[in-house]
């Protein structure tokens, strides 16, 4: 298990909201439950999908991926926890 900082370029002490949220939940956010580290993520994706940016057009999405998402329900909660995290990775390269 990793801290916030080995994610974020956040450092300790250095303020802001990432020192906000690491005061308030712990370096590993240990303070929040899981349905609000969902409600979180839900919310980092949403800010990273509502602007256009160089590497991120929303208009760029192709009608299969639209049906795909539409079938998520289908899958077992631990798979698209799986998903997720695939995507994750595959956003930082």
């Amino acid at each position: 298990m990793k801290p916030i900082g080995y994610y974020c370029g956040y450092t300790p002490g250095n303020g802001g909201l990432l020192g906000e949220m690491e005061s308030s939940w712990g370096d590993f956010f240990e303070q929040l439950n899981q349905s609000e580290k969902f409600w979180l993520l839900y919310s980092i994706c949403g800010s990273l999908t509502a602007e256009k940016s160089a590497s991120y057009n929303p208009h760029d999405v192709s009608d299969v991926l639209v049906s795909a998402t539409e079938r998520l329900h289908e899958l077992h909660f631990t798979d698209r926890l799986g998903l997720a995290q695939f995507i994750i990775d595959k956003l930082k390269r």
